[in-house]
């Protein structure tokens, strides 16, 4: 992988999609009465080696935290050969190269679908293990890198309490709203106790697509049902974006908590522009079910909310230009998106890749700017200034 040297400015990179190479890490922060549940719901085989110390058989454990997902990536979702439980590959393929002082964690596929299982008891334990294991096996060894906070969104008041325990640990940087357990979007008023505690510990809420894609989950993640295919997953991913945000400015979220902020990664950012101009006009012609807003739905929207450009993806044989001449049409774009990369994943882009297609003058702003006015981090540079 090549270097980034000439980027100037170090990067922020808003969604590094980290996880575990075995449950079994995350088990040793539950409960003694969680471990026996997950040694219950487990094969025999592993069943003996978590309660009776037996030789671990290897395998998958299948256990009640694995990922049921209604399709499968035929090639894998991540890079080939590329795990997201090794920092040693995130370092030296990603952070080194790419000059990246500062990545948020923002989890792999099976950590974004625990919140929505079945047993909501069971959801709440694994999401509190989940954050634990974050802070223990990440945070405490890896200085440049900040976590969010991972809820069981379909018990809200749990969720509040959860956000209100991390956040003590100025080390996570916002609240992750991942897999939808409840079937309804993010500006519901049943999230409220969700939004207030972030709003009171002072966190941005990030949203990530295809949280909602677990088979238990009540919520599908696009429009018509769950996709079959991998493809139809993620071509339609921006519609989850679509729908959080919009509930969270119509149903006045936005309205109640002035200082809250967002976040929405995972489906790219070419369907901002059309997005924006179609929840105006109908906000023009519909406004009375919206009259506490006194601006333009765009408008909030861009004060409000930040994108997150993974996956990065200008389409097969499409030039450079294009996808830059598409973003210029609105040069208000250039204060909304941030750099992530995805990282494992197979669309994962460096930043090199997304300063080439961004318009004149975005760079700076788009790769490190918009992230550190979110996060409130210091500004840096390499003569050594830290970080918050």
């Amino acid at each position: 992988m090549e270097s980034d040297g000439d980027l100037g400015d170090e990067v922020i990179d808003c969604c590094i999609a980290h996880g575990w190479e075995s449950e079994l890490e995350v088990f040793e922060h539950l409960s003694a009465g969680w471990r026996e549940y997950v040694a219950a719901h487990v094969p025999r085989a592993w069943h003996d080696h978590l309660v009776a110390g037996a030789p671990a058989p290897g395998g998958p454990m299948g256990s009640p935290m694995a990922a049921r997902v209604p399709y499968r990536s035929p090639m894998g979702v991540d890079l080939p050969g590329v795990a997201g439980s090794d920092y040693a590959a995130l370092r030296d393929q990603h952070l080194r190269p790419s000059h990246v002082a500062r990545g948020l964690l923002c989890h792999g596929a099976t950590a974004t679908l625990v919140p929505a299982l079945a047993t909501t008891q069971a959801a709440t334990a694994f999401v509190r293990a989940i954050n634990d294991w974050t802070r223990e096996r990440w945070l405490d060894r890896h200085a440049e890198l900040r976590g969010t906070i991972l809820v069981p969104t379909q018990v809200p008041e749990a969720a509040a309490a959860e956000i209100r325990r991390m956040a003590v640990d100025d080390r996570f940087a916002a609240v992750l709203l991942a897999g939808n357990g409840l079937g309804k979007p993010f500006g519901h008023p049943v999230y409220e106790p969700i939004h207030r505690a972030a709003a009171e510990v002072g966190l941005p809420i990030v949203i990530r697509a295809g949280g909602d894609g677990n088979v238990e989950a009540p919520a599908a993640p696009v429009a018509g049902g769950p996709p079959g295919t991998e493809v139809e997953f993620r071509t339609l991913a921006p519609q989850a974006l679509m729908t959080h945000a919009v509930s969270l400015i119509a149903q006045g979220v936005i309205g109640r908590h002035p200082d809250l902020r967002f976040l929405l990664l995972g489906g790219g950012v070419a369907w901002v522009t059309p997005f924006l101009w179609r929840m105006d006009a109908e906000f023009r012609a519909f406004r009375h079910d919206a009259l506490w807003m006194d601006e333009a739905p765009s408008a909030y929207f861009k004060d409000r909310f930040r994108v997150g450009t993974d996956p990065f993806v200008l389409g097969a044989g499409s030039p450079a230009t294009g996808l830059r001449d598409y973003l210029a049409v609105d040069p208000e774009l250039a204060g909304v998106l941030c750099y992530a990369s995805g990282w494992p994943d197979r669309e994962y882009a460096t930043p090199a890749t997304v300063r080439d297609v961004l318009p004149e003058g975005w760079a700076g702003r788009v790769l490190h700017d918009n992230a550190a006015e979110l996060f409130h981090w210091m500004s840096h540079d390499r003569r050594g200034l830290s970080w918050r």
